[in-house]
């Protein structure tokens, strides 16, 4: 790993990152019979394709969607996304007229029909599709960008909290959200569920490395990056200091690797009370973060 980048020191201002010189670079025994016999000194090989039959998060899938809120979220900003609308009776008219508004043609399914395979609570639903974003594809994207902030998970297993991370990000104007190939929830249908409409507007990124990729957004990209954790600077310190920041939480048990947190220009915390309880929920925390950073640094 190259050296560390140095941050700079409290009570000096920051130069732009771009006039700074970066310093970083068991299975279970065959049954005693003749074919085992047969084959005896051949090397034992497991078979691997149940293991490995989870999709890959960059593979579109089918999720639901429920609330005609939520559905109407991905009609507005993805609309490619959306296979199927579905609404009851008392619902289905006023769901047309809004669609048509917003130009968008679809036919209005019984969601009666939904119910034999779903447990459907809301009169409106929708089946959607999505993946994540090409990494390549996240790349061009921020080309342009002189202001951003993009949001970085360091192995989370949630996919609740991921739902609620995501949820926070779209309202902030967060568009992005990064994350590890491994020990990483990606996108579920709780996550979706949770989520409302937040994956509308709000992408993963699935990166086979979150060190490599972070020192390579603060040497090629001038983003600075901000961890979360309890030993750290008040966060009202850092949200107006830099234009593109890449904002990391940790994971709910274990907080950021060390690694991670070495790859950290600065170190963002929270404040409790004195007395009171010493943590927060991961997805609390990222909302309250991801409210400071946004003013001065979302991509809106």
């Amino acid at each position: 790993m190259s050296p560390k980048h140095q941050g700079p020191k409290s009570g000096k201002k920051d130069a732009p990152r771009s006039q700074v010189q970066p310093g970083h670079s068991k299975g279970k025994p065959a049954p005693h019979n003749q074919k085992q016999s047969q084959s005896a000194g051949r090397p034992h090989t497991r078979d691997h394709s149940k293991q490995n039959s989870k999709p890959s998060p960059l593979s579109p899938q089918e999720y639901l969607v429920e609330g005609q809120s939520s559905v109407l979220e991905y009609v507005r900003f993805r609309p490619d996304s959306v296979l199927e609308i579905y609404a009851n009776a008392q619902a289905t008219d006023d769901l047309a007229r809004t669609l048509k508004s917003l130009q968008f043609v679809s036919k209005i399914s019984d969601i009666a029909a939904l119910k034999e395979s779903f447990n459907v609570s809301s009169p409106v639903a929708a089946k959607v599709n999505l993946k994540a974003l090409e990494l390549q594809a996240f790349e061009k994207r921020i080309e342009s960008r002189t202001k951003d902030l993009v949001l970085v998970l360091d192995h989370l297993e949630d996919p609740r909290n991921l739902g609620a991370i995501v949820r926070s990000a779209g309202f902030f104007g967060v568009r992005e959200i990064i994350v590890p190939d491994r020990r990483q929830v990606f996108i579920t249908q709780s996550a979706v569920a949770t989520a409302q409409g937040g994956f509308a507007v709000c992408d993963l990124v699935v990166v086979p490395n979150l060190v490599r990729f972070a020192e390579k957004m603060k040497k090629e990209s001038a983003y600075w990056v901000i961890g979360a954790d309890m030993d750290g600077e008040h966060f009202s310190k850092l949200t107006n200091e830099y234009a593109k920041v890449l904002l990391v939480v940790g994971s709910e048990g274990s907080g950021m690797s060390r690694m991670m947190r070495e790859a950290c220009d600065r170190i963002a915390m929270i404040p409790g009370k004195p007395g009171a309880l010493e943590s927060l929920n991961v997805s609390v925390a990222a909302g309250i973060l991801l409210s400071a950073f946004s003013a001065s640094t979302a991509s809106l």
